[in-house]
């Protein structure tokens, strides 16, 4: 991307390092742009809206998903969106998001190649194209204990027949 687009950017990578990320630490130390990548660690609860809104784009490429909550934060922050076509991600996304395959680095930057060049393509993929369906608190809590009391029983079950 940056070679292509020279695009004047930063990529800020939030969160601290963890398990598996010494692939990650590996990039970074082979990369012509090292200046252009910060790693931010921990951003608090009041800071993320606020870097998140300010974003070119939220580019959210995970291989193993079970919500895409990040996705969420970004869409409520009108910030676009490019993630993994697989998991659960591109049904949260539905096409409030660019879609690439998480292990092509060229179909990644070629979103964000698409995104940096086509403003108005940003416009397209905002998350008001999803229809979201509002539920009072109530009936959003009383169904999510249901949920999780099934769970419970579901695991108690397995448990019981091993």
């Amino acid at each position: 991307f940056k070679l292509k687009t020279g695009a004047p950017v930063k990529l800020l990578l939030a969160g601290r390092f963890a398990w598996q990320t010494g692939e990650v630490r590996t990039a970074w130390e082979q990369s012509q742009h090292r200046e252009d990548i910060k790693f931010l660690g921990y951003v608090g609860e009041t800071e993320l809206p606020r870097l998140t809104a300010a974003a070119m784009a939220m580019v959210y490429v995970s291989l193993s998903e079970g919500f895409g909550l990040p996705l969420v934060e970004a869409m409520a922050c009108d910030t676009p969106v490019i993630t993994s076509n697989t998991s659960c991600l591109p049904e949260i996304a539905g096409d409030a998001a660019l879609l690439v395959d998480p292990f092509s680095e060229s179909d990644i930057a070629a979103a964000m190649e698409k995104l940096f060049n086509d403003p108005d393509l940003a416009l397209f993929i905002k998350p008001e194209r999803l229809p979201i369906i509002s539920y009072p608190y109530e009936w959003s809590f009383g169904q999510l204990k249901e949920a999780a009391l099934l769970s419970i029983e579901f695991v108690s079950y397995l448990s019981f027949c091993e």
